[in-house]
């Protein structure tokens, strides 16, 4: 019990010494000093609350605004996809034309692989990488023809290989290693993408034409 006594004694003595040397002349900068910061940090933290909740609710304000505009938007994503379509389609074509017409037009005729040629690639980032890419040569006419493929790899692999050669007849510089399934990578799938985009922007103009005719 006495000690118990002697702690409270000690804790209120401690508090009017506590106040007293905070109101002494020559503490009373350091405590304004100290009001001063705490004031600054609560009108911080009141204005970071008031900004994360002015975000929050423009970004509430803009997910209704484009579920109330949703009609409009559907109405009119016709013409984005028609872009993206033509970009594809004209990437695609750029790509595979010369591969799609020795596909179709193309004679087959067997070569071997004679040698590998560097290439550096640079990409659009600023790196490089180099490859090997097949030296090919068949015959052809009475005459012997070679050519660079335009697939190679990391090394350069070996040589005297014998592979299936897909030539232009009129032109048998223009030629690929017939590959059954590389012969139409990548155009392919970039062309089949852009025809689908397209076909599907096909509807959504039609779709967005009949609001407009029975109205």
């Amino acid at each position: 019990m006495a000690t118990a006594r002697t702690r409270k004694a000690e804790t209120n003595s401690a508090a009017p010494h506590f106040w007293k040397h905070t109101s002494h002349p020559q503490n009373r900068p350091a405590l304004r000093c100290y009001i001063s910061f705490e004031w600054r940090l609560s009108t911080q933290l009141t204005a970071a609350a008031a900004n994360g909740g002015t975000e929050l609710a423009s970004r509430e304000e803009l997910v209704a605004r484009i579920i109330s505009n949703r009609g409009k938007i559907l109405r009119y994503a016709w013409i984005a996809q028609l872009v993206g379509a033509l970009v594809f389609l004209g990437l695609g074509y750029l790509i595979g034309h010369e591969h799609f017409h020795l596909i179709r037009e193309g004679v087959r005729a067997p070569g071997t692989i004679i040698g590998y040629k560097q290439k550096n690639f640079r990409s659009s980032s600023g790196s490089s990488s180099t490859g090997y890419m097949p030296v090919v040569e068949f015959h052809t006419n009475d005459r012997f023809v070679q050519f660079q493929d335009w697939l190679g790899g990391k090394i350069s692999g070996s040589t005297n290989i014998p592979v299936m050669v897909l030539y232009d007849p009129a032109n048998p510089t223009a030629a690929i290693i017939d590959r059954p399934v590389w012969n139409w990578i990548p155009w392919a799938p970039i062309f089949a993408l852009g025809l689908f985009l397209l076909l599907v922007s096909i509807n959504g103009f039609f779709r967005s034409q009949r609001p407009a005719e029975t109205s």
